[in-house]
């Protein structure tokens, strides 16, 4: 039996959902009537539970074949999980993002932003799409 079996596949949005109102309609947040919205924090919860059912297979001595299988389908399992994750925290996120935007795209945005370029910036990306965020840090400016 595949370990991957016992973890749950990353639901899509129902068709009917707003977020694929567009291009025609705004797109709007999750309003998927069968797949209730997790907040990042239950997600959260949701991950450190999933992880610590999850021990890696044990391999004594030198691996075989079926040793380094049974870690590939682990990894792979590790990998879904995470992968449920991060989509939960994104749509969190852009579930709580103010103003009128295209939350498909925002949600994109949000996800985009875990890559590591370090020249893309995520506030400006956002604007772009319709969010404008205020910063809450002040920057000392010298006298």
């Amino acid at each position: 039996m595949s370990m991957l079996s016992n973890v749950p596949q990353i639901k899509a949005h129902a068709s009917d959902c707003a977020v694929h109102n567009g291009p025609a309609l705004p797109a709007g947040p999750c309003d998927c009537a069968e797949l209730p919205a997790k907040t990042a924090a239950e997600a959260h919860a949701e991950l450190i539970r999933k992880l610590t059912e999850l021990p890696p297979p044990a391999i004594k001595g030198k691996a075989d074949a079926d040793a380094v299988n049974a870690r590939v389908e682990h990894m792979r399992a590790i990998q879904r999980i995470t992968n449920e994750y991060t989509e939960a925290v994104a749509a969190d996120t852009t579930d709580h993002l103010p103003g009128r935007m295209n939350y498909a795209e925002a949600d994109l945005i949000i996800l985009d932003a875990i890559n590591e370029d370090s020249d893309w910036d995520v506030i400006p990306a956002l604007a772009l799409a319709g969010c404008r965020l205020r910063s809450t840090v002040r920057l000392a400016i010298a006298a």
